[in-house]
């Protein structure tokens, strides 16, 4: 009889723990499900407030997985690659936003996925570094631009949250961001140049050296 009451308070035990297993099994489906139906709902939201950025985004999108279609069926891998990178990278505005909370107006937002296009997608395949001599240029100093504004963007957001407790003079705030985007345009050409020197390849696109030693 003993034997038999211990069996049943093991049954029970076991039982008991298994329905605390499916509760919490459910629970964490059902904050999955409200997680999903947030973000489409943020989604549908976003799209709804920036229309003319996602009509834009969604062109160039387009544009690029043909793109993609056409390199792979040539079997040009090295462009297959590029088109990816560009698509992910026509992601950073809503990844912005989803990460850090910022909201960045609709204009930079073009301005920052149209950068990309013609910088991956006219600039790598189209070849477009070669064929116009100051293509490269007129793309680097469109980036300082754009980081210029992003930092000045970054800061006064900080300079106007509530949450922090202090205040920055205009002149301090153009300071920063001229020095940001010096920094991100520094950082950059030392990837290229490291790229240039460790893989034999040719990011500078330098028109006098056409060969590494």
């Amino acid at each position: 009889v003993c034997e038999k009451c211990r069996l049943l308070c093991r049954a029970k035990h076991v039982i008991v723990i298994v329905r605390l297993i499916l509760i919490r099994q459910e629970a964490a489906m059902k904050r999955k499900k409200e997680d999903r139906l947030r973000e489409r709902g943020e989604l549908k939201e976003y799209i709804r407030s920036n229309r003319k950025v996602f009509i834009f985004w969604s062109v160039l999108r387009l544009i690029v997985i043909l793109a993609m279609i056409r390199s792979a069926m040539l079997g040009m891998w090295d462009n297959v690659f590029i088109c990816l990178l560009t698509l992910v990278l026509f992601m950073l505005p809503l990844f912005i936003r989803r990460r850090f909370g910022i909201e960045l107006p609709s204009t930079m937002q073009m301005i920052i996925i149209f950068h990309i296009f013609a910088c991956e997608i006219l600039g790598e395949l189209s070849c477009y570094y070669v064929k116009y001599e100051y293509w490269d240029t007129i793309m680097h100093t469109a980036w300082g631009f754009l980081c210029a504004a992003l930092g000045f963007s970054l800061v006064d957001i900080l300079n106007h949250d509530n949450r922090c407790h202090f205040s920055l003079s205009p002149a301090y705030v153009a300071i920063t961001a001229f020095c940001f985007s010096m920094t991100i345009g520094v950082l950059w050409e030392f990837f290229e140049f490291g790229a240039d020197r460790l893989f034999m390849i040719d990011m500078q696109k330098d028109t006098i050296v056409t060969s590494f030693a």
